[in-house]
């Protein structure tokens, strides 16, 4: 029997499946090592591709990790002729090219190179049946030399715009910033100029709203803000703004060595109290209307008041057509009217019902309806101040007359006479109409204005308008209306 020994455990149930099928009484020793393999490094951390200037020392840096307990080492590679890992030659010892980090130096403007690092790993011991060593690439870094430039300040927090009284506490301005580049050693400084004006685009200087926030070189802080306070000591209406200006020294490479960022530029307003009069408030707006030729207008009302105890006066306008309201007509103070009191109320009487005829702006022509609109301009005067609210625009149609049956009334005359009094804009015809068990029938003869009745029965009247024909001021047509039921005792 021969015996088999394992150099590594094996599963219980595989051994107890050995010693049921009779291997336990083997006699010949015979030894098994598993594969072993070296970890492949795992890379972490590698300098990205990036473009210098000619004053900065280069360092390029790769961190890597396995997790077999291996040995890692370094090998930097590179080339300034092609990024092509196949061209790629080792790099000095000196410069640390065996080590995580390998130091380039400075290079001159218009420098180009690829660099990556070739990160080994030695397992100890893994030599049998197994690979004693596994490498990883890392990826490309690809370094450029240009110019050094000022580094552009981003504004993350705009200044915003205010209102004030005369004299008032106002709020302080506020700019807020960032610096792309905080750890750039050649940073100079960083300035805020705060300025105004009544105009834009020109400005000045407000000498007491500039702040140099860094001078002299080393590390930048990420972020930084500036507040001005603006004064309310006179009445009127002035713009604020700040330049965010950036500056790092001048190398001699040619580059932008000063950037300059504006922010917004914010109306800051003072006024004075004795110069303000509220805005009037509308209580009911006017109303449009349709009418036809001959009739009687309705006036336009308004009503409004005034919340600081100041005066209202309205003016009314007209126009024809809605696109020109900007080109209203005022209308004359004779025709309009305003009462005075807690509620003022203001009408307007001069609408005419009496033609179709227009004053278009861009064409003459008598149209089948006549559109005027109307709007009143109210205004509150407090002191020497006013301020103004426009009324809604109103539509005031007046059209050709139609057949329609405009007034209808059935009066009992005593005995047994029944009479339609009737009005329309073309011709009346009449059907008188009884009431039956089946219903209400028409009249034999009933087409007067007046009708004999009898006693115990119930009556109505149907009155047709009909115009014939279309003419100037009329449409063909016609309409009916029906009158009330009138029953004779």
């Amino acid at each position: 029997m021969k015996k088999v020994n394992f150099s590594m455990n094996l599963p219980l149930l595989a051994i107890a499946g050995a010693m049921a099928a009779g291997t336990s009484s083997c006699t010949e020793e015979k030894v098994f090592n598993p594969v072993i393999s070296a970890q492949r490094p795992q890379i972490n951390l590698l300098t990205p591709s990036a473009v210098y200037t000619k004053d900065d020392i280069i360092i390029l840096k790769v961190d890597a990790t396995v997790g077999d307990a291996g040995a890692i080492t370094y090998e930097w590679r590179g080339s300034e002729a092609s990024g092509n890992r196949a061209v790629f030659e080792p790099l000095p010892v000196g410069n640390g090219g065996n080590t995580p980090e390998y130091t380039l130096g400075a290079k001159p403007k218009g420098y180009v190179g690829y660099f990556a690092c070739y990160v080994t790993n030695y397992k100890t011991g893994a030599g049998i049946n197994g690979n004693e060593r596994t490498s990883a690439y890392s990826a490309i870094i690809k370094v450029e030399v240009g110019e050094a430039t000022a580094p552009k300040a981003e504004i993350t927090l705009q200044p915003k715009a205010e209102e004030y009284l005369l004299n008032a506490v106002a709020a302080k301005l506020k700019v807020d910033a960032r610096v792309p580049k905080p750890d750039s050693a050649r940073m100079e400084s960083i300035t805020i100029v705060w300025k105004w004006g009544d105009t834009l685009p020109k400005g000045r200087d407000l000498a007491e709203g500039t702040e140099k926030h860094r001078e002299n070189s080393g590390p930048q802080e990420d972020e930084f803000s500036s507040t001005y306070l603006p004064t309310t000591r006179y009445a009127g209406k002035n713009y604020y703004w700040a330049q965010v200006i950036t500056e790092i020294t001048d190398n001699g490479d040619g580059g932008k060595k000063i950037d300059t960022v504006y922010t917004d530029a914010v109306l800051v307003k003072v006024t004075d109290p004795s110069s303000i009069a509220a805005k009037p408030v509308i209580v009911i707006q006017p109303q449009g209307e349709a009418y036809e030729l001959g009739d009687t207008p309705a006036q336009l009302t308004l009503r409004a008041k005034s919340t600081d105890g100041g005066t209202i006066s309205v003016e009314w306008y007209k126009f024809y057509k809605n696109e020109y309201h900007r080109e209203a007509t005022p209308i004359t103070a004779d025709v309009a009217t305003i009462e005075q009191g807690s509620t003022a109320k203001s009408t307007y009487s001069g609408l005419t019902t009496t033609t179709l005829t227009q004053e278009w702006k861009d064409e003459e022509t008598k149209p089948d309806a006549m559109y005027h609109y109307y709007y009143a301009l109210v205004i509150n005067t407090n002191g020497t101040a006013k301020d103004t609210l426009r009324s809604n625009i109103v539509k005031v149609e007046v059209g050709k007359r139609t057949a329609n049956v405009k007034s209808l009334t059935v009066t009992n005359e005593g005995g047994n006479t029944l009479r339609a009094e009737a009005s329309g804009n073309g011709d009346l015809t009449y059907q008188w109409k009884k009431r039956t068990p089946s219903g209400y029938v028409d009249v034999d003869a009933g087409t007067d204005e007046t009708l004999s009745v009898e006693s115990g029965n119930c009556y109505y009247v149907k009155v047709t308008d009909k115009i014939a024909d279309d003419g100037a001021e009329v449409t063909k047509g016609e309409s009916s209306k029906n009158s009330s039921v009138e029953c004779v005792p």
